[in-house]
């Protein structure tokens, strides 16, 4: 600080220069964003392998990520399915709901998962589009 009063004489900070420059050409990122719409199941550590036998070159996700959410591709995936929200859904779901309630058999049973499904293995992070 004393040093840049000496030489500039104000104690003011130095403007912003905006960081350096973006590594991935225009052309680059039309090539990661038309790979994401090819492989939208793809992670951020599966674009970047790509990437870098696609170029020769290596690319932080920090920068995959930017270039991605700029084009609107989220990267997030929702363990929830929208279409069940519809009407069409509630409808027939309320429907199945009152057919099993007249049948008197359906008191006796008991719902026992043996599928073996673990939630925690489902990739949370995908290419799915905004």
């Amino acid at each position: 600080m004393l040093r840049r009063q000496r030489q500039t004489g104000s104690l003011a900070a130095k403007p912003v220069n905006g960081g350096p420059a973006r590594c991935l050409s225009a052309e680059d990122q039309a090539w990661l964003v038309a790979y994401v719409q090819e492989h939208p199941d793809g992670t951020l550590a599966e674009l970047g392998h790509a990437w870098q036998h696609y170029s020769g070159r290596v690319v932080g996700q920090t920068c995959l990520w930017q270039v991605l959410a700029e084009h609107g591709l989220r990267r997030k995936k929702s363990l929830h399915a929208s279409e069940r929200d519809t009407p069409r859904v509630a409808q027939t779901r309320e429907k199945y709901r009152q057919t099993e309630q007249v049948r008197p058999a359906t008191a006796r049973f008991h719902f026992l998962d043996e599928t073996g499904l673990r939630l925690e293995y489902t990739r949370r992070y995908v290419g799915a589009a905004a």
